[in-house]
């Protein structure tokens, strides 16, 4: 398969093939965390959708900086476009090829995974597009294009600019994940986001599947986790 990777080949942790996400969950895999298995599809079935498509550098040239509201309006112009396109055919036939591995009837999360996210200097989260509880392949491969189509949501456009990315070489991968059934999720933090403490986690859950914690829409339970003593973390709670 040359359009998709497993979590378990070792070729997944490239980012440039498999994206942040992508790649990070296929480390952990590897490493013998408890993740739900999944498989990539890579940044190459991205351009292989976009083959054909001669407008996207003129569109990339013409975008308005300075001006939200017309960016807004030429991404979306940009993205009805792209929505038109077909999944190439040998795609279609790999993801359904991993999705015969799995049992009938399974869920899944469909994850976009850009190759320009989860970098030290550059999170890009809640950027791009997720899609949970997926069923059956229609709606996951839907999904798949939905992914590579929200590359050009205009904060992603803006996030980039602002970093300095070059626009014309970001791509999307996309991560097709098993959902796990759950009463509280949430984000765990090794170190303090805010302050840069290396001595202290945080945790923020709510009930569900924790989508409402990422996206900032939902009430969370907040935990900041205290290491009083060398070498070990403490049991502190606020």
């Amino acid at each position: 398969m040359n359009l998709t990777l497993g979590f378990t080949e070792e070729a997944c942790t490239a980012l440039d093939l498999a994206g942040g996400k992508g790649a990070n969950l296929a480390r952990m895999t590897q490493k013998g965390f408890p993740v739900p298995p999944g498989f990539v599809v890579t940044e190459q079935a991205y351009w292989d959708f976009l083959e054909g498509d001669r407008e996207l550098a003129r569109d990339i040239a013409g975008f308005v900086f300075g001006d939200p509201a017309r960016l807004r309006a030429q991404s979306e112009t940009l993205r009805a476009r792209l929505s038109r396109g077909e999944l190439p055919a040998s795609l279609v036939e790999e993801v359904r090829a991993r999705l015969a591995g799995f049992e009938p009837g399974q869920a899944f999360s469909v994850r976009s995974s850009s190759t320009m996210e989860d970098l030290a200097g550059a999170a890009f989260a809640g950027q791009h597009d997720t899609y949970l509880n997926c069923l059956g392949e229609a709606e996951i491969l839907r999904r798949i294009r939905d992914c590579f189509l929200s590359l050009w949501m205009d904060r992603a456009i803006a996030y980039r600019h602002e970093q300095g990315f070059e626009q014309r070489l970001a791509a999307m991968a996309v991560v097709v994940q098993k959902m796990v059934r759950c009463d509280v999720a949430g984000v765990g933090f090794s170190v303090n986001p805010i302050q840069g403490d290396l001595g202290e986690m945080i945790v923020d859950a709510n009930f569900g599947l924790g989508e409402s914690v990422v996206s900032g829409e939902g009430e969370v339970d907040h935990r900041l986790l205290h290491d009083h003593v060398a070498g070990g973390l403490g049991n502190d709670l606020q």
